[in-house]
């Protein structure tokens, strides 16, 4: 507001200048030894970094923009969850998020953590032993026919509880053997037992072995010489040879 007179011509100018507002997606990785490479996304614009890489990313876009940041593809293994400031109280399940630029920043930051991973190897007691066994984790078997050293490999599986476990392979009996799981720090099943169930959480990896000791007993044969009444007498030889399995 101002006063004029008469005769006066004022031209005035009004500036609209855009308010912008910053943007950032942050990328971390569980654990940190699984950081791999990444493309990080705001609205239509993409970044991608290799694995030695600081992985963040930075726009300015105008105060009042609705955009989508965060991953878009989550690499196979991983469960990706988003936590953006300003958005809501805690991390969700998720790679990508909404948001509203604001003039205060906004910072989202996109954590991958890697599914437990659990493996299972097969001893047996002798190692010569021609045993063959299933080996199983949640009841899937991921082995067959393993013997001494024969292993699932790492098989992923979903956070909570795994089960760890084996069936008898060809030409193979479990009442032949006594079993013993171990899970490291994840403990060990008990003696006999042929499986095991534990928990696991995000970036766990757990190495499992099954040892079959082979079940053995004795067999002790005696020679005994009788006279045809059923009286016994003394061997009328210095040794005999005596056969087990022709042995």
């Amino acid at each position: 507001t101002f006063a004029v007179a008469y005769g006066e011509k004022v031209s005035c100018v009004i500036t609209n200048t855009r308010l912008q507002g910053q943007v950032t997606v942050n990328k971390v990785w569980l654990p940190g030894e699984a950081k791999g490479a990444v493309t990080l996304q705001i609205g239509p614009s993409t970044q991608a970094f290799a694995a030695g890489d600081t992985q963040s990313f930075s726009k300015s876009l105008n105060t009042g923009s609705v955009v989508s940041v965060g991953e878009p593809t989550v690499p196979a293994g991983f469960d990706a969850f988003i936590d953006c400031t300003g958005d809501q109280a805690a991390e969700a399940a998720g790679s990508t998020l909404d948001v509203t630029v604001g003039e205060t920043p906004v910072t989202c930051t996109v954590t991958n953590k890697r599914k437990p991973q659990v493996k299972v190897t097969k001893v047996l007691d002798p190692t010569t032993d021609p045993g063959k066994f299933d080996l199983q984790v949640n009841g899937k078997t991921e082995k067959d026919d393993a013997g001494n050293g024969g292993t699932t490999g790492l098989v992923r599986v979903d956070p909570g509880q795994a089960t760890v476990g084996e069936l008898a392979g060809t030409a193979t009996s479990l009442d032949d053997y006594h079993a013993q799981i171990s899970c490291g720090a994840k403990g060990d099943g008990q003696a006999g037992a042929t499986s095991y169930a534990f928990a696991v959480g995000y970036g766990d990896r757990v190495e499992c072995t099954i040892t079959n000791a082979r079940e053995t007993g004795t067999i002790e044969v005696v020679k005994v010489y009788e006279t045809p009444e059923g009286q016994q007498v003394p061997a009328p030889y210095s040794s005999v040879k005596l056969n087990v399995d022709g042995v």
